[in-house]
């Protein structure tokens, strides 16, 4: 049976936009392809091994992990990231600044309730005891 290349590389790429905060426009630039071209990439079945070589050097992934038969065609190696690579824009400093922002409250509010929730058993077993030992 066969693995649609496409929907692996739309997998990995969610993994790492998910996982950095990244936008999928950055991936496919690194990759020296333009917005509407990873998206057909996703689309395609057959998408050539070069083609995956080149996102995956963007992602610093080893696709040959998912599809071992390009390890015979493609030596990988992990690129070493030049200060040109690690530079963002305002605007996509901005997104990860949100993103992390957003993230950081949405974990605030579920500790802020995690102790609400254990401050209320905490009372609760106090008025218990209290009305066991009057």
């Amino acid at each position: 049976m066969l693995i649609h290349r496409g929907k692996v590389l739309r997998e990995a790429v969610d993994r790492y936009c998910k996982k950095y905060g990244a936008p999928i426009t950055r991936i496919a630039k690194k990759a020296g392809y333009d917005q509407s071209t990873i998206y057909r990439h996703f689309d395609k079945d057959d998408l050539s091994y070069p083609v995956l070589l080149k996102y995956g050097k963007a992602m610093e992934h080893d696709f040959s992990e998912e599809f071992p038969e390009m390890a015979d065609f493609f030596s990988f190696e992990r690129p070493v990231a030049k200060v040109e690579d690690v530079r963002m824009s305002n605007e996509e400093c901005m997104e990860q600044l949100n993103y992390y922002q957003k993230k950081y409250i949405e974990l605030l509010e579920k500790h802020n309730q995690m102790l609400t929730n254990r401050l209320t058993i905490y009372e609760k077993s106090l008025d218990d005891t209290t009305e066991k030992n009057p």
